[in-house]
């Protein structure tokens, strides 16, 4: 965006500006050169010109105001809160995708309908193994928090994502823990400083989930192909089957 001409149309107008305009200063420096052929006092210039007209694109440049937002995420979150004609289940499928993604299983064949968390924390070459929890399961609501409306303006800013079988086994999904979970399932890892504040959360809900009871888990050696283990209650033998095509 730099290094192309910048159009007055393509900005907002202000009368009480002086008859200086800073596009023709942009377009009048605008310069291709690599940087090796430039001197340590041009690139330091560079650096001030690129850092100035970042500023200037970010006021006064016509785009959406939620690009300038500081989460990519938030007219999706927004939506989500406040509209009346939310689909729950496919905002479901979607968190609990992401959700399984921060669990090491990149494959949305398999989390379609159900909710994946790896069955060991230790990095395993040889394969993976995951515990599968059915999204009929689970509740997704917004957290509408009645008395505190009773007595203050309030505008609603998470939503609830909670286990049926156990109530207490339940994600408050804020706006910053939904940012991350949007980076998450883009292909972003979390840093340690990640692990240590917004994730907690996340943590905390993935270690009650993995506590509860559960009778089968899918494991694979190659993330193409997977295979379900399962318990049959009845005479209390186990089941191996490939994971059939109708159940993904």
């Amino acid at each position: 965006m730099y290094y192309r001409d910048k159009n007055e149309l393509d900005y907002l107008a202000f009368a009480s500006r002086s008859t200086i305009s800073l596009l023709d200063e942009f377009n009048s420096l605008l310069t291709i050169k690599p940087s090796y052929d430039m001197s340590p006092k041009e690139i330091e210039f560079l650096k001030i010109r690129h850092q100035t007209f970042i500023r200037h694109q970010y006021f006064e440049g016509k785009v959406d105001f939620m690009q300038r937002m500081p989460y990519q995420s938030i007219k999706d979150f927004y939506e989500i809160l406040n509209s009346n004609d939310t689909n729950w289940l496919a905002e479901k499928k979607r968190l609990a995708y992401a959700i399984s993604c921060s669990e090491g299983c990149w494959n949305p064949g398999i989390s379609t309908q159900h909710l994946l968390l790896s069955s060991s924390r230790v990095n395993d070459p040889s394969g993976k193994s995951y515990r599968r929890f059915p999204l009929e399961d689970f509740d997704l609501m917004v957290d509408t928090n009645e008395r505190l409306t009773e007595f203050l303006e309030h505008e609603h800013d998470n939503f609830i994502f909670r286990y049926k079988k156990n109530h207490s086994v339940q994600l408050t999904v804020s706006l910053d823990l939904y940012e991350m979970l949007y980076y998450i399932k883009n292909g972003f890892s979390p840093s340690l400083s990640d692990l240590r504040g917004r994730f907690i959360e996340l943590q905390v809900f993935k270690n009650l989930l993995a506590s509860e009871t559960y009778t089968e888990v899918i494991v694979t050696n190659n993330e193409k192909s997977y295979y379900k283990i399962s318990l049959d209650r009845k005479t209390m033998q186990l089941i191996v089957d490939s994971l059939k095509k109708e159940e993904e």
